[in-house]
């Protein structure tokens, strides 16, 4: 067994080695470092597009990365984290589905726990979301639309692909701890306080790693790393400038094929 981390030199915010040094010892195995430049954001882009078959996650540069550095260390299936924020995280569509379903009581606590929530703006997020999710039930709309039009399911779906082919092309296989039916299910089932607090992200997991991780690691602030990373690739972290990188770099793959009008 062995760990394997992106390390991003360039930029500090997004420095994890620490957390993962400690897990890593913790556990008494081999622990890499796998460093990764901004700059290589874009430049890693263009082949991948090509091995994928069109444009894919802009993260799949340094999960290629981390995967040939676990390949080269013999490692054969790698276990990630990737993706797991669409399982373990409280987002409001507690709301949308209790509704959409008919399920009253599952409204009635979600509503309560959403206004108790960040001062004035817990009502107010709360409110928008009841009101939105009332609109969708009066035209018609199902449970299930919620799981099919959310964006972030579209990032699930397209983080999985990527990782797997992206094995798939290293002969490593990939799976996902955090992305299973089960676990969805008993989330999806437990009550308001026991899933989520106030200012304690990812309630359930930080409790169930009691004992298994270092405090310092499972107390820590959840942060994310790709903005600071995106910020320092485009100089700013314009939404727009990065997705015009984005389009650049498919269209230099796309090279001279032209579409004729249909």
């Amino acid at each position: 067994a062995a760990a394997f981390t992106t390390h991003y030199p360039e930029v500090p915010a997004c420095d994890e080695t620490a957390y993962a040094r400690r897990v890593a010892a913790r556990w008494a195995v081999p622990w890499y470092p796998v460093p990764f430049a901004p700059a290589e954001v874009f430049e890693g882009l263009e082949p991948a597009f090509a091995l994928h078959d069109g444009p894919i996650f802009p993260a799949a540069t340094s999960i290629g990365k981390t995967m040939d550095a676990a390949r080269a260390d013999g490692v054969d299936v790698l276990l990630t984290g990737q993706v797991g924020d669409d399982w373990l995280e409280q987002s409001g569509d507690e709301l949308s589905l209790a509704l959409l379903r008919g399920d009253w009581g599952a409204l009635g606590r979600w509503t309560a726990f959403g206004l108790r929530q960040r001062g004035w703006r817990g009502p107010v997020r709360t409110g928008g979301r009841l009101a939105r999710a009332m609109r969708n039930r009066l035209r018609g709309d199902r449970a299930e639309s919620l799981f099919e039009n959310r964006a972030a399911n579209f990032y699930l779906r397209s983080a999985l692909e990527t990782e797997e082919r992206e094995g798939l092309i290293r002969n490593i296989r990939v799976e996902f701890p955090f992305c299973d039916r089960e676990l969805a299910a008993l989330l999806a089932g437990l009550r308001p306080g026991v899933r989520a607090a106030a200012g304690v992200p990812k309630r359930v997991l930080r409790e169930a790693m009691a004992g298994r991780l270092p405090e310092a690691v499972r107390g820590r602030r959840d942060v994310t790393y790709f903005d600071p990373l995106l910020a320092a690739a485009v100089d700013g972290n314009d939404p727009v400038l990065v997705s015009h990188r984005y389009a650049d770099a498919w269209r230099r793959q796309l090279g001279d094929l032209t579409v004729a009008p249909s």
